[in-house]
């Protein structure tokens, strides 16, 4: 504080919008903190695939088969997007993978437990399962720190 006497300053309060070279981190827009998943976890994932209902919904969207406009099918992991507008993400079944993404997205200190709505959004932005909103929400409500 001594050497802040040493000048003449004026320290003003700019609100919201009217602050456009904020501080970067108080801006700061992350997709989804987990990586794509590493090949060990790619290969559980292609795995969990042969199992029902994944096995036959990816051979009906390699056969391009029905309706499915929704899925396709990149380095043998699927992918799904609610519609054209939306980007990609990548479909995961039932596997530990599913709780490493929502503890990065939601736990991490990066993540700074930003409750339900923040991850979800997150998430959804490169990721997709049946049930993502139900068990994000119920991972937020069970979150110690969010309490």
């Amino acid at each position: 504080m001594e050497r802040a006497a040493d000048y003449d300053c004026e320290i003003l309060y700019k609100p919201g919008k009217e602050n456009v070279v904020a501080d970067a981190l108080s801006r700061i827009h992350i997709n989804a903190l987990s990586s794509l998943p590493n090949s060990a976890t790619q290969n559980a994932i292609i795995k969990a695939y042969q199992q029902e209902p994944f096995k036959s919904l990816i051979k009906e969207v390699g056969e391009k088969k029905g309706s499915y406009m929704r899925y396709t099918i990149e380095n043998k992991l699927l992918y799904y997007r609610s519609d054209e507008t939306e980007t990609w993400g990548l479909y995961l079944p039932d596997t530990e993978f599913r709780k490493t993404v929502i503890y990065e997205n939601h736990d991490l200190p990066i993540a700074g437990h930003p409750g339900f709505v923040q991850t979800y959004s997150k998430i959804a932005r490169a990721y997709y399962w049946p049930g993502m909103h139900k068990d994000i929400r119920k991972h937020s409500r069970e979150c110690d720190a969010c309490q």
